[in-house]
């Protein structure tokens, strides 16, 4: 039977970005995700929106070797899943939910958007959902919603 070990899992950084950029290796609380989706229910039992977050953190890796930018995660108040930064400047913030139906989820999903973007300086705000599609318009910014079947199509 094969186990799954440290190996196996991989860390997106936690940092603050009101410091100096730190190198991955320097930095403290990281959030666990694997290459292997198919053992994911052993880690985390049946959560669909960990595995969606999962895919898109696959995906970013993919992408990172391509474009070249680093992956973080934020909490200062409030929690931002993906912080694509590049050359130490934030590029973009991506949320991940499964759906944004729920009515206390989309406020805590746009909410942690706006206050990191106002906190940070960055404009270019995304949700990846399961399935929605939309352009929301709040306090002056554009959040982008964004399928993630769409979204792992993007070139």
């Amino acid at each position: 039977m094969f186990r799954i070990s440290n190996r196996h899992i991989y860390s997106c950084p936690c940092r603050d970005f009101h410091t100096k950029v730190l190198p991955v290796q320097a930095i403290g609380k990281r959030m666990p995700y694997t290459a292997f989706l198919s053992f994911l229910p052993e880690i985390t039992g049946s959560n669909e929106g960990y595995l969606l977050k999962n895919i898109v953190f696959l995906e970013l890796c993919r992408r990172r070797a391509r474009d070249n930018f680093d992956i973080y995660y934020y909490n200062n108040h409030c929690e931002i899943d993906f912080v694509i930064a590049k050359s130490g400047n934030i590029q973009q913030f991506i949320q991940v939910s499964l759906s944004l139906e729920n009515e206390k989820t989309r406020k805590r999903e746009i909410s942690a958007l706006l206050k990191s973007a106002d906190e940070l300086h960055c404009n270019s705000l995304k949700i990846i959902t399961q399935g929605e599609k939309t352009t929301i318009l709040e306090n002056g910014k554009k959040i982008e919603a964004v399928s993630v079947i769409d979204w792992l199509c993007e070139r």
